[in-house]
């Protein structure tokens, strides 16, 4: 079924509402200019909307649905069926196909026939006596429905982040189907389809080859993409994947620059003149505010702040998806981090939404000259930079604000530019190269 375009919710009387002009070929059928529909999403829970989004094209879905049915057209087997299971929850009662009702205990089956008598239509008869059949929804089509289901979810997300999305969810379904053999309709997977992919990722990371962090992620999202087309066209399947997931805890983890390494080798003059100047600066941007790669990358002359009483930068969704919620924060710049920044006033477009490719490059240009002493990475100067806020004992809230996490942080108030300046002072490098 072709989707309607996607719906901005509207401010109204606090709260985020669906506002949709009824279509010319139904305005005989209902005779209201706008149709106003509360997403029932308190503004003040949901200031962005995203929320709020995924709300308003469901009501919209739904309107869609009612106006065809009013003007008697076709529904597809989608459409019928979550319309028939909707009957059969209307009166609290699970959908059941025929060859599943017919073994129901008799009680029950006697509640469905009474139910029958107060309501003879053909649509309640089929629904109470499983007269339709789930959709056929084919294994490989999941992740086409599941990003259908979820577009208004994706629209914060950049280019670059959907495309890595969608790969993710690609490769663990490519796995899933090689490992059970088949592609199956939906409603035919067993508990056992999904052992079998638990027991592959068991026996890899038994071996070492991955950890259960990885393992359970594969689980997850092959998971949540079933439980979201299931609810989303009401087809009501079997949780296979409840219960299956890995004891145990993420084992591997980037090992944090020391210190002094940063100070005499990273920032020794000269001793990074071979890496791109882009790239440099990354680094260098990095050392003094322990932002992610893909936050630096993303940078701009609107969230480059260089004439303020304190240079800052600014991190902002601005057309991507931020991490958590938390990552929105406003961090000083410092030491060579502001050198980094005057440098670049205008980001960095040759690795614009590209935090990859940065971190391949530099982490090859580290390896073969040497710079990776135990192992470390790029990413090794986020974990550094936490280091030097505890060594510092910054405070555990502006700890948790400038690494943009979410701590034991407040939900009111946050601290100032003057706050978070105070610890990054107390805890930069000195001895700076001569030139970026």
């Amino acid at each position: 079924m072709p989707r309607a375009r996607l719906l901005a919710p509207h401010k109204r009387r606090g709260y985020w509402y669906l506002a949709r002009k009824v279509p010319k070929r139904y305005r005989h059928l209902d005779k209201r200019s706008v149709v106003l529909l509360s997403t029932t999403i308190a503004i003040a829970d949901d200031p962005r909307g995203i929320a709020a989004r995924a709300a308003v094209q469901r009501l919209s879905d739904e309107l869609d649905a009612r106006w065809r049915s009013l003007a008697n057209e076709p529904l597809d087997d989608r459409e019928q069926f979550a319309r028939t299971v909707q009957i059969t929850t209307g009166h609290g009662l699970p959908y059941k196909e025929r060859h599943e009702v017919i073994q129901l205990p008799l009680q029950d089956l006697i509640h469905r026939l009474s139910i029958l008598k107060q309501d003879t239509r053909s649509d309640t008869v089929t629904a109470m006596l499983g007269g339709a059949s789930r959709p056929a929804i084919m294994l490989s089509q999941l992740v086409d429905e599941y990003t259908s289901v979820v577009e208004t979810e994706l629209l914060q997300k950049s280019p670059r982040q959907r495309k890595r999305w969608r790969q993710e969810r690609d490769t663990a379904l490519a796995l899933f189907k090689e490992i059970i053999g088949d592609d199956l309709p939906l409603h035919q997977l067993t508990r056992q389809h999904a052992m079998a992919f638990r027991d592959h990722w068991k026996a890899r990371a038994m071996t070492g080859a991955v950890d259960v962090y990885t393992c359970n992620r594969n689980f997850g999202r092959i998971s949540a993409m079933l439980k979201a087309v299931s609810d989303h066209h009401r087809l009501e399947l079997a949780h296979i994947f409840q219960g299956l997931r890995l004891l145990g805890q993420k084992t591997k983890s980037r090992t944090a620059f020391a210190p002094a390494f940063i100070q005499d080798h990273l920032l020794a003059t000269g001793s990074l003149d071979g890496l791109n100047h882009e790239a440099r600066r990354i680094l260098y941007l990095m050392v003094e505010t322990g932002v992610r790669i893909t936050e630096a990358c993303n940078l701009n002359k609107t969230t480059i702040i260089l004439d303020h009483k304190i240079p800052h930068i600014r991190i902002r969704p601005d057309g991507r998806q931020l991490k958590t919620d938390q990552s929105e924060r406003d961090i000083p710049l410092v030491g060579v981090a502001l050198m980094a920044m005057r440098a670049q006033p205008e980001g960095f477009p040759t690795y614009h939404d590209k935090a990859d490719v940065v971190s391949a490059t530099v982490n090859k240009f580290l390896r073969e000259n040497k710079l990776l002493p135990n192992g470390e990475t790029l990413y090794s100067l986020r974990h550094s930079f936490k280091d030097r806020l505890r060594k510092v004992r910054c405070l555990d809230d502006v700890d948790a604000y400038l690494m943009g996490h979410k701590g034991n942080r407040p939900k009111y108030g946050q601290p100032t530019l003057e706050d978070t300046l105070y610890w990054l002072d107390e805890m930069a490098f000195k001895r700076l190269p001569s030139h970026i």
